[in-house]
């Protein structure tokens, strides 16, 4: 295998690096971040659902902009 053998190497760590970067954001999917996913306006719409269908009035605020509330 000789001269193959470091293309090779870079390639198993390449794909061990990407499946470290992938594992982590894996573990915490929820945040304030780009590719987080915006659990704040999930849980506005929930909250907006609810309410509407037990005819109460809508008390919350409007839903946040990209996934957070900004004061």
């Amino acid at each position: 295998m000789g001269w193959l053998t470091p293309p090779i190497a870079v390639f198993i760590a390449y794909t061990y690096f990407a499946l470290e970067q992938i594992a982590e954001e894996l573990e915490e999917p929820f945040g304030t971040e780009g590719n987080d996913l915006p659990l704040s306006t999930l849980c506005h719409t929930i909250e907006s659902s609810l309410r509407e269908m037990q005819g109460l009035p809508m008390e919350t605020p409007p839903p946040p902009k990209r996934g957070v509330y900004l004061h």
